[in-house]
């Protein structure tokens, strides 16, 4: 998702997602969403064990734009650290 928002943001930007299962990003490295428009419905689900660092491009979403909407997203065990 992240990949193909970040490289053809008019094509996936915009679009509705949802979560359909539980994610665990225990040991793995996660490319932020640099500028989001679209609708993330987590469906109550949860992102765990996630971190964030390095310099100014760390976040799940990095830029939320105005028409953006986020809902029904947990989260756990998340570490950020950067600027």
């Amino acid at each position: 998702m992240a990949d193909r928002i970040n490289n053809d943001n008019a094509t996936y930007g915009n679009k509705y997602y949802i979560l359909t299962s539980n994610v665990d990003l225990s040991g793995n490295d996660w490319e932020p969403i640099l500028s989001f428009q679209g609708n993330f419905d987590g469906r109550g689900r949860t992102i765990s064990n996630t971190m964030f660092t390095g310099g100014t491009n760390i976040g799940f979403f990095q830029n939320l734009l105005a028409t953006a909407i986020i809902s029904n997203l947990c989260m756990t065990g998340v570490n950020i650290s950067g600027t």
